[in-house]
């Protein structure tokens, strides 16, 4: 189960997004001195989409185009990470307030002792496969961290690339 997590969380951050364009989620953790923040906006994932780094990052070039495609259809990746516990609670309570907010639904939740990790989504109401949004929520003793995904995921499009 972590390695299905990890993978979707790495290819996530290799395509390398709140509620209006251009808002973004974790806005208030960023300012933080004892958070690390990454915002990952539509431009760079415009460049990401492009097939131009396939075979650089141990990737085919078919595995590349379905990576660039799903990457052209997000709009941000917001990632927060800190390793202090005093910022715990801080993260922990603007997570929730996003999940509320969002009305995202629990995905997967993976448990194993001393470390939790939740994936979110949002789904659409006209029944698609496609998601709005993305959010995955790991947390030890040791880190937490927080990946916000914008855009357009179709589940269709990643399941064909892995058959």
């Amino acid at each position: 189960m972590k390695r299905i997590i990890l993978s979707l969380l790495s290819m996530f951050m290799f395509m390398t997004s709140y509620a209006a364009v251009g808002e973004r989620v974790f806005s208030n953790l960023a300012s933080r001195d004892d958070v690390t923040s990454v915002y990952i906006g539509k431009a760079a994932l415009r460049i990401a989409s492009q097939s131009m780094f396939a075979g650089k990052m141990g990737m085919t070039e078919s595995r590349m185009q379905l990576v660039g495609a799903a990457a052209r259809n997000l709009e941000s990746v917001e990632i927060i990470s800190t390793e202090k516990k005093k910022a715990f609670p801080a993260i922990k309570e603007t997570v929730c307030d996003v999940v509320k907010k969002l009305g995202l639904e629990v995905m997967v939740e993976a448990k194993e002792p001393g470390e939790n990790t939740v994936v979110y989504v949002c789904m659409p109401e006209d029944g698609t496969d496609n998601i709005d949004c993305l959010l995955i929520e790991t947390h030890d003793n040791e880190d937490y961290s927080v990946v916000f995904v914008k855009g357009q995921i179709s589940f269709s499009e990643l399941k064909d690339g892995y058959e």
